[in-house]
């Protein structure tokens, strides 16, 4: 196999031969199927974060009325002295 003068010169060849290549690696690439299993997890994935959050969207305002309720509830027996130990004593 003979080599052209560009190549013996280490250039670069001409546009042509660079856009057929890059065809070529793109067409490749289209028909390349390893990653599609990933792409599968992705989505998946992103499927169950989205639901995770749905969730917690709909439960944190109770979780909050509670907690609301919770301190209240505490504060009320600390600033009174109403707070025992559950064994009897003050």
């Amino acid at each position: 196999m003979m080599q052209t003068e560009a190549a013996k010169r280490n250039e670069q060849p001409p546009l042509g031969g660079t856009t057929m290549k890059l065809f070529s690696l793109l067409k490749k690439f289209r028909n390349d199927e390893s990653g599609a299993v990933t792409v599968d997890w992705v989505v998946l994935t992103a499927g169950v974060v989205g639901l995770g959050l749905v969730a917690v969207q709909i439960i944190m305002p109770a979780i909050g009325d509670q907690g609301r309720a919770i301190n209240t509830a505490v504060g009320t027996h600390v600033a009174t002295g109403t707070g025992g130990n559950n064994l009897g004593e003050p």
